[in-house]
């Protein structure tokens, strides 16, 4: 008689990819990490146990579909990021202004250029 305190691997998959879900919405990308291992160890459980039913492969197609969507809106929003950060770096570097015909003129700090401010 099989012991009831010992989940199945599709079950334990469940609860993990609801804990991945959580981690994703609270942006705990460390989380994410921890959790790759046992997602893995659970994977190759279950392809070495009996075929799950049909409806708990389906719930288990759906979480990981939907996190898929979270990961990427994540990663999306981390580029994002980096991409204003490395703006704001190239702005604090050399101010660009355009002349008249819209050509680019840039002044580096220390290039002896002087920049005059006017109201």
């Amino acid at each position: 008689m099989p012991d009831a305190s010992v989940s199945c691997p599709i079950d334990l998959l469940e609860e993990l990819i609801e804990e991945e879900r959580a981690a994703l919405l609270r942006g705990n990308l460390d989380r994410l990490a921890r959790l790759l291992e046992r997602k893995e160890h659970l994977l190759a459980l279950l392809s070495a146990t009996e075929p799950a039913e049909p409806a708990a492969i389906a719930r288990v197609k759906s979480g990981l579909a939907r996190n898929q969507t979270l990961l990427e809106s994540a990663m999306s929003g981390i580029r994002s990021v980096h991409d204003r950060l490395q703006l704001l770096q190239e702005a604090k570097a050399a101010l660009r202004t355009y002349d008249r015909t819209g050509r680019e003129r840039r002044f580096e700090p220390g290039s002896g250029r002087k920049v005059e401010r006017r109201a």
